[in-house]
């Protein structure tokens, strides 16, 4: 059956009317003659008899193509399609219908007559109501959330509804259809409608990027249903395609027991945007005595370029530095900004929390126009290196360096030997006879190199470790692998991330005689973020790692200590670390239950001498078992152990190799224990050992260690969240959150947040809704606190930690779908082949599977609940060019005579 768009019909009217003025003319032409007696006329009436058959059939031809091409031409106009036997909804069932309306970061984008993309969906969402047959429910959800909280809850009353649209606003946050489809399944659970009365809507800008790949029929369902194909094929139901009338397909639909589902598009016309897509602070932290640089990276994408934009950093709420740049279609240009932080009195490895953001500007789009980023801002961070002499035996003036030292100049460097300027990273250097809690307390890294042995430092080195600390240990000096073994790897329970074999491997520099004696990287095994150099090809990674650099020395190694890797070693430390953890697991399980038993009681009374002694001793072992002493740690040190799965923490804990030599022996090995990292590297620095420290690769050990030390900072910058933990110490504090748009001293707008327990003995604050950019401050004061007035007769000062929050920078990239990317991928969702290829690869029988229906509306469609499968959507394409042909057409007809005239 052949049918039009909603309200184009008169157009194939109107064409069909102006078909029949062709005819009418020729018809009222044939009728204007007059008779006129003329002798000369015999001649003329010989001459047309000889062409009267010809001129008549020229005539008949010229009025079928001018008829048929105005004809063709308002059917055009009308869009025509084919529609096969409508089963169409009856008119007044009630529906239940899941109105999902996306509230993503790119709906917010204002069009021509400042009108935002949310407010047309909004208006498109409430004319979708007004069709909606009486006693029909309906869930309004924002697909990305909401900072206030939405329900699911299913309206039945149609003001209800209208009033819920109103309250959407855009958060910074992407929005997908499997999400869509997630949330809609979860409002239909336990619904009283059966599922051929229910109704998925989405109105959407739909970005390209937030739609599925279309290789498997059912893939768009997402992870909260079954595939399409498997449900049809259960039940036999006949599929459907895409429709263009504006209808929305129903009778027995392509999806089974799922719903049918109508995409309401409302992406504008045209997009042009430009907006902060990162922000970063070098090296990820500031410090006070040298510029900090902060690079923002800008794009632009649109039709026309834009010039004299304006970037500017804002430090603590004031502008520091601006810039103006241009930018091109496509374009994604970095600016750095440079800036030297304030110095103040704080403790060594204390650090502050400096807000900052990188603002552009405002354009169609303003809200991914600024990024907001939080500086730690240090004096110092205390790094720990040990080895054999420490700083009271190392005598530069005799040569005579400690193991340690290349490091220390790597991340600590001096102009020169009388350098006293202060630097970022506070060098301690020691011996391991020097080492206490206290120094471990506030480090931020330990590195053991050149000694003999660790001695009695292992107990305290694991708990800094199990807490989170990271530990670097690198043969060399006077390593002894038979000490090693025998102190710190203790059957896994030790510091070592691996069992050491007794004897060395290769010979000292002096004792070296040919090639041969020299091991080299394998570059095939550096798989590790410390190794990989964006900017490099990969074969230029593999001469970086083997041939001689810009220093001209070659990385080749002397000597190492062999780390033992093999199978059946690292099939015992599995079994042993296995009833290790188990143990410790129902030792700590035993003394949590007798902490709670004995609390209970001393409620009721006195404990005993002995019962306060047992309790003590608990409480030393479980200090033990869950050491919580290290300064820096903003979280808990560890997941309380009752909770993970023994296998899973061996699993995790497991030594591996980050990079092994050309004779396939471990060079660098590392290993999980607790919160932290232990990492072995089996060779020394000093030139008896490797030349690794004079060659360009030496910049690897940069890198590992300013990671590890970055490792140890808390995480402030997060992106695409829904809620912010922040482990408490103190349940007598009060805790609230300021959100974004509130000052450091609006207390007022503060919101109150409740102490949850995140565990066994573990508590915490939960900010929940995380929905919009910005800062987000979390504030602790005893007394009144949260969001009544302080009293300063009882309240302390208030202490706060800030996060910076940011969405999802590919949003801002406006690439929408539309109706010829949609029907792209119902073709390709529809495409046997493809099915059948995506089929056999999944090791299923290549069977060609049903059609994907999904009903696409256009802006402006009119939305009713009547309609049918169509196809031909494209036959007004087809007609259009069929008038061109006839118009040539006629055009050759009336130009042959002229053409075949005889000169």
């Amino acid at each position: 059956m052949l049918s039009f768009l909603p309200g184009y019909a008169w157009f194939a009217l109107g064409g069909l009317i102006a078909a029949t003025a062709p005819v009418i003319i020729h018809l009222l032409n044939r009728r204007r003659f007059k008779v006129v007696n003329w002798a000369a006329m015999d001649f003329l009436r010989e001459a047309l008899q000889r062409n009267r058959k010809i001129l008549h059939l020229r005539d008949i031809l010229l009025l079928i193509l001018r008829s048929a091409a105005l004809a063709l031409f308002g059917l055009a106009l009308a869009r025509p399609f084919f529609q096969q036997s409508a089963t169409s909804l009856a008119p007044n069932q009630p529906l239940h219908v899941a109105l999902v309306i996306d509230n993503s970061l790119s709906m917010g984008y204002q069009q021509s007559l400042g009108k935002s993309v949310l407010e047309e969906a909004k208006a498109r969402a409430k004319e979708f109501i007004e069709t909606l047959p009486e006693k029909s429910v309906v869930a309004v959800i924002p697909l990305c959330g909401s900072a206030t909280g939405a329900t699911r809850d299913s309206y039945r009353n149609a003001a209800d509804a209208v009033e819920a649209i109103d309250r959407i606003e855009v958060v910074d946050r992407a929005g997908r259809l499997s999400q869509a489809v997630d949330l809609a399944q979860a409002t239909f659970s336990g619904s009283e409608f059966p599922p051929s009365a229910r109704l998925i809507a989405l109105v959407s800008d739909n970005q390209a990027r937030n739609w599925p790949s279309a290789g498997l029929a059912g893939e768009w369902l997402g992870s909260g249903g079954e595939s399409a194909a498997s449900v049809a094929n259960s039940n036999g139901a006949q599929l459907s395609g895409s429709t263009a009338s504006g209808n929305v397909a129903n009778g027995t639909d392509a999806l089974g027991q799922q719903p049918r589902m109508v995409v309401l598009d409302v992406a504008p016309r045209q997009a042009s945007n430009t907006w902060v897509a990162d922000v970063q602070v070098l090296d990820g932290i500031a410090d006070v005595q040298t510029p900090t640089t902060i690079l923002a990276r800008i794009r632009h994408d649109g039709p026309e370029p834009r010039g004299d934009v304006q970037v500017s950093l804002t430090i603590d709420g004031e502008v520091r530095d601006s810039k103006k740049v241009d930018l091109n279609p496509g374009q994604e240009l970095e600016v750095a900004f440079r800036y030297r932080f304030e110095a103040a009195d704080r403790l060594p490895g204390q650090i502050d929390y400096v807000r900052a953001s990188v603002a552009l500007t405002p354009d169609a789009l303003a809200a991914d126009d600024q990024r907001y980023v939080i500086i730690p801002v240090v004096s110092e961070l205390p790094v720990l290196f040990i080895d054999q002499y420490g700083s009271r035996n190392e005598d530069p003036r005799a040569q005579r360096f400690g193991e340690t030292y290349p490091l220390r100049r790597l991340l600590a460097p001096k102009l020169s030997a009388n350098d006293m300027s202060p630097q970022l990273i506070k060098v301690v250097h020691l011996s391991p006879d020097e080492l206490t809690q206290e120094l471990l307390q506030t480090a931020r890294l330990v590195v053991l190199a050149g000694i003999a042995s660790p001695g009695d430092t292992v107990p305290l080195l694991r708990e800094y470790v199990r807490q989170g600390g990271p530990l670097v240990i690198v043969a060399g000096g006077n390593f002894d692998p038979v000490q090693w073994q025998e102190t710190a790897w203790l059957e896994g329970a030790g510091i070592l991330p691996a069992p050491l074999k007794p004897q060395f491997v290769g010979k000292p520099a002096e004792e070296i005689s040919s090639a041969r004696d020299l091991f080299t990287i394998n570059p095939d095994s550096l798989a590790h973020a410390y190794f990989q150099f964006p900017d490099m090809s990969k074969a230029d990674q593999r001469r970086f790692f083997t041939s001689p650099g810009m220093s001209g020395v070659s990385p080749v190694m002397f000597r190492l200590a062999e780390a033992a890797l093999d199978t059946e070693t690292l099939a015992q430390l599995q079994k042993s670390e296995l009833q290790r953890v188990t143990s410790e697991q129902e030792e700590l399980q035993k003394i949590l239950e007798n902490e709670a038993k004995l609390s209970a009681k001393e409620k009721q009374g006195p404990l005993s001498a002995t019962e306060v002694t047992e309790r003590e001793a608990g409480r030393r072992r479980r200090a033990i078992l869950e050491p919580r002493w290290l300064t820096w740690l903003q979280r808990p040190a560890l997941t309380p152990a009752q909770l993970v799965a023994p296998e899973k923490i061996v699993a995790a804990e497991a030594p591996r190799a980050l990079a092994t030599l050309s004779n396939g022996l471990p060079l660098i090995v590392e290993r999980n224990i607790g919160a932290g990292t232990v990492t072995f590297v089996s060779t020394g620095l000093s030139s008896r050992w490797s030349m690794l420290a004079l060659s360009d690769v030496f910049v690897v050990f940069d890198r590992m260690l300013r990671d590890k030390i970055d490792g140890t900072l808390p995480r402030q910058n997060l992106s695409q969240i829904e809620r912010i933990r922040v482990p408490v110490q103190d349940n007598l504090m009060r805790y609230s959150v300021l959100r974004p748009g509130s000052s450091a001293d609006d207390a007022a707008r503060a919101e109150p947040l409740s102490i949850e327990a995140f565990g066994p003995d573990e508590y915490g604050v939960i900010v929940r809704n995380v929905t919009n950019r910005g800062i987000y401050t979390v504030r602790a004061q005893r007394g009144a606190g949260g969001g009544m007035p302080p009293d300063s007769a009882v309240d302390a000062p208030a202490t706060s930690i800030p996060f910076a929050v940011n969405g999802p920078s590919d949003e801002s990239a406006l690439g929408y779908l539309g109706r010829a990317g949609f029907d792209n991928w119902i073709e390709q969702a529809n495409n046997p082949a493809a099915q059948d290829t995506s089929a056999a690869s999944a090791g299923s029988p290549a069977t060609a599977q049903p059609p994907v229906a999904i009903q696409w509306l256009e802006r402006g469609t009119p939305v009713s609940l009547s309609g049918a499968l169509v196809w031909g959507q494209s036959l007004w394409w087809w007609l259009t060019l069929t008038v061109l042909l006839f118009l040539l057409g006629e055009m050759l007809l009336l130009a042959w005579p002229l053409l075949t005239r005889k000169t």
